[in-house]
């Protein structure tokens, strides 16, 4: 699907409803919408101010943000938030993956 035929707008509306201390996966937000992990990626990297995007985590539970700052931004919000990390740092889904979705 283009990212011109879907609404970001649905994505970020499920997004807002991920619950402090938890996260959601990129591939779980695409399958309830019926997008490709990619395409919530793409407009999650353009999503609104005051939108929680740090509690979306890739597959493996880490961050997929390329540049330094972003990631140390994203792992401190979880952090403060009580989010458990693996010692590797990536987040633990076993304990914190959002199964309210």
């Amino acid at each position: 699907m283009k990212a011109t035929q879907t609404n970001p707008q649905r994505l970020y509306a499920l997004v807002a409803l991920i619950p402090s201390g938890q996260v959601a996966t990129y591939g779980q937000l695409a399958s309830i919408l019926g997008w490709g992990p990619r395409l919530v990626g793409r407009h999650m990297s353009h999503c609104p101010e005051g939108l929680p995007w740090h509690r979306v985590v890739n597959a493996s539970g880490d961050c997929s943000i390329p540049d330094g700052e972003g990631r140390l931004i994203q792992r401190q919000r979880l952090l403060a938030e009580g989010v458990p990390l693996t010692r590797g740092g990536r987040v633990n889904l076993r304990l914190a993956l959002w199964s309210g979705l």
